[in-house]
């Protein structure tokens, strides 16, 4: 099992801001071997309820994935919303990428509130030409996904990265019938208003789970096992783990046990 940490990039221009992110990684690579650092891509869309989310301009995901490979040796994947921009700025991003030393990206679509410039597909093939490792984002709970990653696949996928995931049994359904390589997602929740937002991302939470979260005083430890029993569902797939604090301070210890627990298991 492969263990990766999401790290979102820190606000652009800020010194000590990105030199605190810096330091927290540190800090989680001297705790837990990582395996790799995911570097996604924050974009601005809407949610769930049609309102948009405005996010500061943070640090280009490339950029940061060399500096971190350059600081700390770790395997950095960078992201890219390729969506919102033509096919042919996204082929200069994955020259700039292979000759960067870079051997694997995820590109991304975008859920709603964006003006569509080219596919994913599009741009997976172009990638797997320059000969990286292309990963693309599945979500289990969508209604027709097995076509959808056979048209990545297709395209040029060779890895997938999963929503924040919540509940073990559509995704271990969509493996049965679709077996690729995934990375399957898990965040402490903390807080009640953590759960709001992944909500409003568009991330799939059964009742059943709500309800392990609903009125606990202790959320980020419910997190912890609501994520390993999961994970234990799925692991006869051989599925990978990627860990996000969703960059939410408190959900920084949670989120370096459950990366400690998810180690215990390989």
């Amino acid at each position: 099992m492969n263990l990766w940490f999401e790290e979102i990039t820190p606000a652009a221009g800020r010194e000590k801001e990105k030199t605190r992110h810096l330091d927290r990684l540190e800090a989680i690579l001297s705790e837990v071997e990582l395996d790799g650092v995911a570097i996604p891509e924050i974009v601005p869309e809407c949610d769930s309820t049609g309102a948009v989310i405005l996010d500061r301009e943070r640090e280009e995901t490339l950029a940061y994935a060399v500096a971190l490979h350059a600081l700390f040796g770790i395997n950095a994947v960078p992201y890219r919303v390729v969506v919102v921009r033509s096919v042919d700025d996204n082929v200069e991003w994955l020259k700039k990428a292979h000759a960067s030393g870079v051997s694997s990206v995820v590109l991304v679509g975008a859920r709603n509130g964006v003006d569509y410039k080219c596919r994913v597909e599009d741009v997976n093939t172009h990638a797997r030409e320059l000969g990286l490792n292309v990963g693309n984002i599945v979500i289990p709970s969508r209604a027709g996904e097995d076509a959808r990653v056979k048209s990545k696949r297709d395209s040029g996928a060779s890895f997938f990265v999963s929503q924040m995931l919540f509940e073990a049994d559509r995704t271990a359904a969509l493996l049965e019938k679709s077996p690729m390589e995934l990375y399957a997602c898990f965040s402490p929740l903390s807080r009640p208003d953590h759960l709001e937002f992944v909500k409003r991302l568009g991330c799939d939470v059964p009742a059943d789970a709500e309800r392990r979260f609903s009125g606990q005083g202790h959320m980020a430890g419910s997190s912890v096992t609501l994520a390993a029993g999961i994970y234990q569902k799925l692991a006869a797939h051989s599925v990978h783990v990627l860990v996000s604090d969703l960059g939410r301070k408190s959900n920084y210890d949670p989120a370096i046990m459950l990366l400690k627990h998810f180690r215990k298991f390989d």
